[in-house]
């Protein structure tokens, strides 16, 4: 699967541009990666589907994340990078178990911190 790839990244320009087209940039970049790697030779023809169904619903859920603690910041609609930030050290910590480290914490407390409670 790889030397499809690396067949069309080692072509002259001129020809590389029809066939090229046909593949998503992202794809493009993922083969790249793959074909950059050292360590992989081959891999079967499922591999740049699964990784680009990965990336693209990886960044779908930190990206909805983000909007989730832009909206509870007092934000609607307008995500930060601090947003992004805290989604995907969360993410990566609800996933491959990590932690959000504590420096980024006070930052978040203090936004949210300057609103005020409403009486009951």
């Amino acid at each position: 699967m790889l030397e499809g790839y690396t067949f069309l990244i080692r072509q002259p320009a001129s020809t590389r541009m029809s066939r090229s087209e046909a593949i998503p940039p992202t794809a493009r970049a993922i083969a790249l990666l793959l074909s950059s790697t050292p360590t992989v030779h081959d891999a079967q023809p499922g591999v740049l589907h699964q990784l680009l169904e990965f990336s693209h619903r990886y960044t779908a859920q930190i990206l909805s994340d983000a909007l989730v603690y832009a909206e509870h910041a007092g934000r609607p609609g307008k995500v930060e990078m601090e947003d992004i930030t805290l989604a995907v050290q969360a993410r990566v910590g609800w996933e491959f178990g990590g932690r959000v480290p504590k420096e980024v914490c006070p930052v978040h407390d203090r936004t949210i911190s300057k609103k005020m409670l409403t009486n009951l």
